[in-house]
């Protein structure tokens, strides 16, 4: 195989802007950088995600993508980008057409409908979120999540470190990576 794609899209809308969007885009791929620096693998960034530079991108990339990371507004039945609300079916089947994919951590509110569609079509480690989010949450959670996984931890250390120190700080920004819940409830977003 060609040297590895981690690629990781963006997607900041004008009307519902993200402040700790743009921080979780550049301390990931800041995290990442020393990696592809050496050769490991190719980090591809698309901060201003649209499905047509996805697509484009999932093409070019041709079963290099191991790891795909996608940070944005989110709802079940799809991700909001840059230019349009993509069909969680269609972003499916796009990202299982990689053969090498590795990892889909969907960073984005209530994305764990689209879980199970992801698994059916053969992507062997996803993490998504059960509930809407708070912005400096999911960038916290993100953030720790690499930090750990270029430590050499695997996927579910990785995961355990970023989760456990979510709890630790109890999430208690006020922006969300979608409306804000009315109800606060004890359930861990991610899994």
């Amino acid at each position: 195989m060609e040297v590895p794609v981690i690629f990781m899209a963006f997607a900041n809308i004008a009307d519902a802007p993200l402040p700790k969007l743009e921080r979780e885009s550049e301390n990931i791929y800041r995290t990442l950088s020393e990696g592809a620096g050496k050769g490991f693998y190719l980090l591809h960034r698309e901060p201003f995600a649209t499905t047509d530079k996805i697509v484009h991108y999932l093409i070019e990339f041709k079963d290099r993508v191991v790891v795909f990371h996608y940070g944005g507004h989110a709802e079940g039945d799809g991700l909001e980008l840059n230019d349009q609300k993509a069909d969680a079916g269609g972003i499916a089947q796009l990202i299982s057409s990689q053969k090498n994919l590795k990892l889909l951590f969907l960073n984005g509110c209530s994305t764990k409908d689209q879980v199970e569609q992801l698994l059916a079509l053969g992507v062997p480690a996803i993490i998504a979120t059960a509930c809407p989010i708070e912005d400096e949450m999911a960038t916290e959670m993100a953030e720790q999540f690499y930090n750990a996984l270029v430590k050499k931890h695997t996927v579910r250390e990785a995961f355990a470190m970023a989760a456990g120190l979510v709890k630790a700080k109890g999430g208690q920004a006020e922006e969300f990576r979608s409306i804000k819940l009315k109800e606060q409830s004890d359930v861990f977003p991610w899994g």
